[in-house]
């Protein structure tokens, strides 16, 4: 299990905006991975999404777990060439303020096992699917910030 605390002060991400994809993220320094837990806590300007990354290789494609308030939670395959294929998608509409910021930040839970997939929002399931052909790599935290903002992280945790 790998923890990742970054707050004081926290880390944040800024988009000036003009695309609903990851135009800015990072990458988590470590091993390569095919399943995984991860939890971040973090919060966000009104309007602006995350996304978290899987399966981030040298060739540049990724899994993509967004985030974006107003719409269900999507996993997305974005191939090195930009070229998206939507895995699966959740039930629920994310609120408009679901990951804005309050007296306290949100919980964001992914857990990637066997091509089962959870994401939890504040203790609360937003998507349950199965995925095929996920590969091993990196992992990563992405802002989804169409008209621009930030995403501040305050912890991030890893378990394999």
């Amino acid at each position: 299990r790998a923890q990742v605390f970054v707050s004081p002060p926290r880390l944040q991400l800024r988009d000036a905006g003009a695309s609903a994809a990851e135009a800015n993220w990072v990458v988590l320094a470590g091993p390569e991975h095919v399943g995984a837990e991860i939890e971040a806590v973090l919060s966000a300007d009104a309007g602006v999404g995350v996304s978290v990354l899987a399966g981030l290789s040298a060739m540049g494609g990724y899994v993509a777990f967004r985030l974006s308030p107003g719409q269900t939670v999507r996993v997305v395959r974005v191939a090195a060439s930009g070229d998206e294929t939507v895995l699966c998608t959740g039930g629920v509409v994310l609120a408009g303020d679901a990951l804005v910021r309050s007296a306290a930040s949100h919980d964001v839970r992914l857990s990637v096992r066997a091509g089962a997939v959870r994401v939890d929002l504040d203790g609360e399931s937003v998507l349950v699917c199965s995925v095929a052909g996920l590969e091993r790599g990196l992992l990563g935290l992405g802002i989804l910030a169409p008209s621009g903002g930030a995403v501040d992280l305050d912890a991030l945790i890893v378990s394999r």
